[in-house]
């Protein structure tokens, strides 16, 4: 099967309705300008290790390395 397609929003329009409507459209995540490379590192990570093979897999062969 397809694996799924994550979205993030990331924007300097970070009121409640631009994220309310981030996520109507389908956006899985929303971060506001400037973004916090620790938040969006651990979001990614945590998405890595969810998808088919995630942490059993060696590093080289999973969906999401490097």
């Amino acid at each position: 099967g397809r694996r799924p397609v994550h979205i993030v929003g990331i924007s300097a329009n970070a009121l409640a309705d631009d994220v309310a409507e981030s996520q109507r459209v389908g956006m899985n995540q929303f971060f506001p300008k400037p973004i916090k490379i620790g938040q969006l590192t651990t979001l990614l990570q945590n998405w890595c290790a969810e998808a088919p093979g995630g942490a059993d897999e060696p590093a080289a062969k999973r969906p999401c390395h490097g």
